[in-house]
């Protein structure tokens, strides 16, 4: 038997909808993308999820954010 393992950096999310509003309102969709593929992986399951606002180097600015139902294979909606 041969072990197969993939690393956190061989995947990456592009975003597909960026509703985001402040407060409780608004949707982001992100498409989650094998990156020696460059094939979407549909399926998986994201155990953290949050926002944050690093662009604005404010990376301590979090929020948690729900998931929503999948409407589209590998399209993770929030």
């Amino acid at each position: 038997s041969t072990a197969a393992g993939a690393a956190a950096s061989d995947y990456g999310f592009d975003l597909v909808e960026a509703d985001a509003k402040s407060g409780s309102s608004g949707n982001v969709s992100v498409r989650l993308v094998h990156k020696p593929s460059g094939k979407p992986v549909s399926g998986a399951i994201i155990f953290r999820v949050r926002l944050d606002m690093s662009p604005e180097n404010m990376e301590s600015m979090t929020t948690l954010i729900e998931p929503l139902p999948q409407v589209e294979p590998s399209i993770y909606r929030y």
